[in-house]
């Protein structure tokens, strides 16, 4: 975030002429003068960006998106990833529950794709039906979470790695966006990977906790009751209100985040049908503190 940018230190203007209004002091703005179904400018395109980076979550209200709109606001951040192959619209994926029920809620803390070799950098998710009532989401910094740990927690954790896989994610018994066929496609697609505890952001160079409770299996190198120990306290972090902001869906609203620094917690409270509909865009290899100071040096 430009300093120039930022006098009023909730809301600030962009110079492209949107506005953005924090909504928690660690995480998630609110931007409004912007219409996501036109053809957005490089120059607005970069400001939100930038936004996205300085927030971790972007919030916006009366974006009447289609498929196309859709694509194009992903195509922002990067290139699209494919969700289901062979399938019409294979980059969207339709998140869909019932009301009163937990399933197909995402109702664990967690950041999308941490099975995958490269996760995904940024996830769009855009309301298709909301409930009267429920079914929020939750969003927490991985980036003050990790900031406000000890001196001596940094340095214990910062070498670590965990694993995670297509068999420990879908492999136990877990139906709630894909038939049994497409999970068995993904077990396989999916084999054990290695992710660091700790991740530097690619774009701004800021360190976050990168495991969750969701997708992180065990920690390479450690007895398991010590890695697993470790894994919840970790992951317990992102369940402290200071670093969270919710959201409440509306019709037509549309939420932008990002990743390598947030995670995310569907609310299991839904009074009736909620459906969403997200696009994905591809990432880059995780880097640890070591790899980035690495990459700087060369």
């Amino acid at each position: 975030m430009n300093e120039v940018d930022c006098i009023d230190p909730i809301k600030y203007r962009k110079t492209s002429g949107f506005d953005v209004t924090k909504l928690q002091p660690a995480v998630g703005a609110e931007i409004t003068g912007v219409d996501l179904t036109r053809t957005i400018s490089r120059e607005a395109a970069a400001d939100i960006r930038a936004a996205l980076n300085a927030h971790g979550v972007l919030f916006f209200r009366n974006q009447a998106l289609d498929y196309a709109s859709h694509r194009a606001l992903a195509e922002l951040f990067g290139e699209i990833m494919t969700e289901l192959p062979n399938v019409e619209r294979a980059e969207v994926l339709e998140v869909r529950s019932r009301g009163g029920s937990r399933e197909g809620t995402a109702s664990t803390w967690h950041s999308d794709g941490c099975y995958m070799k490269v996760p995904p950098a940024v996830s769009i998710l855009r309301s298709v039906t909301v409930p009267p009532l429920g079914g929020d989401t939750c969003f927490s910094s991985a980036k003050a979470a990790y900031r406000d740990l000890s001196d001596e927690i940094k340095q214990m954790i910062a070498p670590l790695r965990y694993t995670s896989s297509g068999a420990f994610m879908f492999g136990r018994g877990s139906n709630r966006f894909f038939n049994r066929e497409e999970v068995e496609r993904r077990i396989a697609q999916y084999p054990e990977v290695t992710h660091p505890v700790v991740r530097v952001h690619p774009e701004t160079g800021e360190p976050v906790i990168y495991v969750n409770e969701a997708q992180s299996l065990s920690i390479v190198g450690l007895d398991n009751i010590v890695g697993q120990t470790l894994l919840k306290y970790l992951c317990d972090r992102m369940k402290q209100p200071e670093y969270q902001v919710r959201w409440r869906w509306e019709t037509n609203a549309v939420v932008v985040w990002d990743n390598r620094t947030v995670q995310h917690y569907g609310v299991p409270d839904q009074i009736a049908e909620r459906h969403m509909e997200r696009i994905m865009v591809a990432g880059t290899p995780t880097l640890s503190l070591a790899d980035w100071a690495a990459s700087a040096a060369q």
